[in-house]
């Protein structure tokens, strides 16, 4: 046997074959969610995200059940007012996380190693993204599940109760899960560009609550056509049983997911221009 047979059969003492340990997307996010699981502020927003839309369920059925609704809703509004009633203040939490999944790293250094295990960079950012925004989803779908079995047997018997047969419920419902996972990329997106998670959840708050309502208020119409091409504001309309102006529901959805998918693109290419 030649040597050069031998070394291909037996590779040198205290060495291991490449492959073993080559980096690919699975374990790039295999260890993303290591990450993001193990961390405290990850149980307790995404508890917070379960408790705020199941809660705020209960208590808005429990109180329309008991009392007049009021005019100017028809029945299917009413239907769904409870389900969509905590995505407020879930959008607020899923943006504090999404925020913190990355820039809990640049605080504490740990980007560095991470880009050190990953050098091209944009495998470890949308590992993130796939991470928070799976998790995101699964969590407001399984708190929008349990709404509804609560909010269906209080609204049982009633004008208003909820009725799968019609498309605008069954699609505020899969709107709900939807809408908040889009907020949690958003949030991460502007994580990566700003590197500072006060910074961060500013930006974001600032844009979801604060620009688009006043933007939508003023008395100018072309700025208010601005406001309805804002992320919430049209992502919001996934959420709206008849929506009197701006985009159509799944159209409104889409401008949501852009400006995540583009203020994403954004920070990654910045992220790689960068020193960590």
């Amino acid at each position: 046997m030649s040597a050069a047979a031998a070394l291909a059969k037996s590779p040198v003492e205290g060495t291991l074959p490449a492959s073993k340990y080559h980096v690919t997307f699975g374990r790039v996010v295999t260890s993303e969610w290591i990450k993001f699981r193990t961390v405290r502020s990850t149980v307790w927003t995404l508890g917070a995200t379960f408790v705020v839309l199941v809660g705020l369920a209960l208590l808005v059925a429990a109180t329309t059940g008991s009392s007049d609704p009021g005019i100017g809703l028809d029945n299917a509004d009413i239907a769904t007012t409870p389900l969509v009633a905590g995505t407020g203040f879930g959008q607020l939490v899923l943006a504090v996380l999404g925020a913190l999944t990355i820039t809990g790293e640049y605080s504490t250094g740990m980007i560095r190693s991470t880009f050190s295990a990953v050098p091209t960079r944009t495998p470890a950012l949308v590992a993130k993204a796939v991470v928070v925004v799976i998790a995101s989803f699964v969590v407001a779908a399984v708190s929008t599940v349990v709404a509804v079995l609560i909010v269906k047997p209080i609204f049982s018997g009633t004008p208003h109760e909820l009725d799968f047969g019609n498309d605008d419920i069954l699609r505020v419902v899969v709107g709900v899960p939807l809408y908040l996972a889009a907020t949690a990329l958003l949030a991460l997106a502007f994580g990566i560009l700003i590197r500072s998670s006060a910074g961060s959840i500013f930006a974001v708050i600032g844009l979801v609550l604060v620009v688009g309502p006043i933007l939508a208020n003023i008395p100018v119409h072309w700025l208010n056509n601005i406001a309805d091409y804002l992320p919430s504001q049209a992502g919001q309309q996934l959420l709206t049983i008849d929506p009197s102006q701006g985009p159509a529901p799944w159209f409104g959805f889409i401008v949501m997911v852009a400006w995540g998918v583009v203020l994403f693109g954004i920070g990654v290419f910045l992220a790689k221009k960068r020193d960590a």
